[in-house]
């Protein structure tokens, strides 16, 4: 009886410290309280919140309004609970709804898992300015890591593109990182703070909790880049606390706000004039013996070929060219061969063996000052094997 005793006692004080666990890890995060004191730590660029009053002063009028964002698979809802409804940008939209009762609003998530600012660029006016947003979330801070040397003109372009499309909307810049503390903030908060665009960093919010043992990063994260749904969550209360102090603005001053004018840019700039083509708005001057298919999904437009014969060939004209084309962990016995006006370019590899996926990768063929016209070929090299992808092509002009 005393053993039995013991035992349950014994499972009652592990049940315990299992419950005082599970209370110790929700309690880690900061509330929306501790968020307000630690925003001025987030905010590595002030920026000029002038945009974004005057979208809340037509939101108090009760206009119709766009609330959208950009950026890669944590603007896209990746480990969220519901990606749709939890994710940290459909939690900001909640809060503009909620805010302002007699606006009409419309939700953009322009996101999509493993890419950069570069496509970013080509497929804004596809997939965000079509809608005409009104106050626009960009975040490619972790997926442009891989980009050092070219994101700061890629994401210039897109920074210029929204401001040059919808001058009386807002942007606000926000810096994801991976479990490294890597991410490229230091590059764009540049670009921030030549068009005086808010940035706010989670990076700086939640990298000293994790170096002073009060988080770890599996209390942020179960792998290596996206925040759990308490992640999410903070970075969504983090914006709105923002937000929150645009509004006392947008309240108390009866004064119309007067817009910024455009900044020259500082980079190059090569990526203003750009855009998407695929095999649904781009005609190859020969097909040779690819195909087209129509799959679900991003990228639903391909040419595709899984076996040697001839080529493709389409006449471009562009400063600069990038193939995007899928990257699989299915077996292939296929390379791409590119060229240009008859020289071998590229022989790209698409094989992604024990990767973790298929994705689309981007590699970049051309890049000139000027446009000029090419003559491009894309030759399916080798034993026939897994259909190889060509999923679009990024032009600038």
């Amino acid at each position: 009886m005393k053993k039995i005793t013991k035992i349950v006692f014994l499972l009652q004080l592990l049940f315990q410290c299992h419950a005082n666990a599970a209370e110790l890890t929700t309690t880690k995060f900061p509330d929306k309280a501790e968020l307000v004191s630690l925003l001025p730590t987030a905010t590595i660029n002030n920026g000029n919140k002038s945009g974004i009053i005057s979208v809340m002063k037509r939101a108090l009028e009760g206009k119709e309004l766009t609330i959208a964002a950009i950026g890669g698979s944590i603007t896209a809802g990746a480990n969220a609970t519901n990606f749709r409804k939890t994710s940290y940008s459909p939690l900001v939209y909640d809060w503009w709804v909620s805010k302002f009762p007699n606006a009409k609003f419309n939700y953009v998530n322009a996101g999509i898992g493993a890419t950069t600012s570069v496509y970013g660029v080509h497929r804004a006016e596809r997939d965000l300015l079509k809608f005409k947003p009104d106050f626009t979330m960009v975040d490619f801070t972790v997926n442009d890591n891989g980009l050092r040397n070219e994101c700061a003109e890629s994401y210039e372009g897109l920074v210029r593109k929204i401001l040059i499309n919808r001058p009386q909307s807002a942007l606000l810049s926000v810096a994801m990182f991976n479990s490294k503390m890597e991410n490229v903030e230091d590059i764009h908060v540049a670009i921030c703070r030549q068009y005086e665009i808010p940035m706010l960093s989670i990076k700086q919010l939640i990298e000293p909790m994790i170096k002073s043992g009060r988080l770890t990063w599996k209390d942020w994260s179960g792998d290596d880049v996206h925040p759990n749904q308490n992640g999410h969550t903070l970075i969504a209360d983090l914006i709105i606390n923002y937000l929150e102090d645009c509004y006392k603005e947008a309240t108390s001053s009866p004064k119309a706000i007067k817009i910024s004018k455009i900044k020259k840019p500082i980079t190059k700039n090569g990526f203003e004039k750009s855009s998407v083509y695929d095999a649904a708005n781009m005609k190859p001057t020969d097909l040779g013996d690819w195909s087209i298919t129509h799959e679900p999904g991003y990228w639903s437009n391909s040419w595709v070929a899984d076996s040697e014969g001839k080529p493709i060939m389409l006449k471009i004209k562009s400063k600069s060219l990038i193939v995007g084309y899928r990257k699989t962990i299915k077996p292939t016995n296929g390379k791409l061969i590119i060229k240009m006006d008859g020289i071998q370019l590229k022989e790209i590899d698409p094989n992604f063996p024990n990767g973790w996926g298929d994705y689309v990768q981007n590699e970049t063929l051309f890049k000139e000052e000027k446009a000029k016209q090419h003559t491009i070929e894309f030759i399916y090299h080798g034993n026939p094997g897994e259909p190889t992808f060509i999923k679009y092509l990024l032009i600038a002009k």
